[in-house]
């Protein structure tokens, strides 16, 4: 048994992650190309990551159905999904192309000098 194990190393021999949908949870996700099925547990932004995560392909949502037998038929669909790897990593390309956190705060640190 272990205290911590970080998200990182679970998704390494993860085929499927089921979660609330947390943001920093589904980009890890994503990174990792692990598909993701999101069951919201009522705050906003869980919905609009489970919106988000079904819209792009990368996933299903169940918004608004309680966990249970259907929550099983969908994680079997996703784990049948021939295609969802390809959609994954057209994402992950997608979210490589962002600046890194140190670019951001270097353009920010520009603009607050007034420099663009």
């Amino acid at each position: 048994m272990e205290r911590y194990v970080p998200l990182s190393h679970v998704l390494r021999i993860s085929d499927l992650v089921v979660s609330h949908g947390g943001a920093s949870t589904s980009v890890a996700c994503l990174m990792a190309g692990v598909p993701q099925l999101v069951i919201p547990q009522g705050a906003p932004s869980q919905s609009r990551v489970a919106a988000a995560v079904a819209a792009a392909g990368v996933g299903t949502s169940l918004d608004g159905r309680p966990f249970g037998r259907g929550s099983v038929t969908a994680a079997r669909e996703l784990l049948g999904d021939k295609d969802v790897g390809d959609r994954i990593a057209a994402a992950r390309a997608t979210l490589n192309t962002l600046p890194g956190p140190a670019q951001v705060a270097a353009t920010l640190g520009r603009r607050e000098q007034g420099r663009p």
